[in-house]
């Protein structure tokens, strides 16, 4: 039992008593312990809303990013949620997963409790950092950009995209590059269409309403291999010799501070990677050998 649930318990016999003892006394007494009755019932409320369920690990993600996490049937399932049970079981907790849109996850970094995690295939940024400690990477990415290979232009190429409609999943890295191609940041003009999830943006892309998606490697392949009018390549895009869509690294995010959590998460990560689990995951799960 919670140790909350137990002070709560605790605090009503004593109420209980107090109520009883006070029949004997003068009104005032009363209205003193109707008060506290009321306070007790509001921490009441307040436990269970904020979960002190010491055996439980809450797991934010954002369950339209396969093949890390994505819904089949009822479940959430992906890689990135066999990471989340290896961590609790290492903890001896349960897993509790919280689905949220992306663009939830960034002011979530900001206000996570000891018991809970952000895994969401989120890009370690020093930005998230300030806001979050992150886990060791578990897996890298760079962008690539969706096509449709059915049209007389094809779009291959970031340069190609100047002037045109480039659909993003809200508040990924993807978006966060391309939401920068303007000519005032020395690039050029094309417009961002921001989307729910990549697999919404390539839906528009069907329609012929945008031109491209700008996303991760694994789910721009998994969603041209769904579909044979769509092609997925590398996205690059060089500027004083360096491409801006360099790799980047997938990590764990925990309270700022909670550094045995992130302990636990860093040992359990490093055992992934070596017993070949994540890749094993990887591959099962987007049906693409990593």
């Amino acid at each position: 039992m919670c140790n909350n649930t137990k002070l709560i318990d605790s605090l009503y016999i004593k109420i209980y008593n107090l109520f009883i003892f006070s029949k004997k006394k003068e009104k005032k007494m009363k209205k003193i312990l109707s008060l506290i009755l009321c306070l007790a019932m509001a921490f009441t409320m307040s436990t269970a809303l904020t979960g002190c369920n010491d055996d439980t690990l809450y797991v934010y993600t954002n369950a339209e990013f396969a093949p890390y996490e994505f819904i089949e049937g009822a479940d959430v399932v992906g890689v990135d949620m066999e990471i989340a049970e290896a961590i609790a079981e290492k903890l001896g907790k349960k897993v509790k997963i919280v689905n949220l849109d992306f663009d939830a996850l960034t002011p979530q970094l900001s206000n996570l409790k000891d018991n809970e995690i952000i895994l969401a295939g989120m890009t370690i940024t020093d930005e998230r950092k300030e806001k979050a400690d992150f886990s060791d990477p578990y897996a890298t990415s760079i962008q690539y950009i969706i096509y449709d290979n059915t049209q007389s232009v094809i779009l291959d190429t970031i340069a190609k995209l100047e002037g045109k409609k480039v659909g993003v999943q809200l508040a990924t890295t993807g978006d966060y590059i391309m939401s920068d191609f303007t000519v005032d940041n020395g690039y050029f003009d094309l417009t961002v269409n921001q989307y729910s999830s990549a697999q919404s943006a390539a839906l528009i892309l069907l329609k012929g309403e945008i031109d491209a998606v700008v996303v991760d490697k694994l789910p721009a392949e998994m969603i041209a291999n769904n579909n044979e009018k769509l092609t997925a390549v590398a996205a690059s895009y060089e500027v004083d010799n360096e491409n801006i869509f360099a790799s980047e690294s997938y990590g764990v995010a925990v309270k700022k501070g909670n550094t045995e959590l992130l302990s636990t998460i860093n040992t359990v990560i490093a055992e992934l990677i070596a017993n070949g689990k994540i890749i094993e995951w990887t591959n099962q799960y987007s049906g693409i050998v990593a």
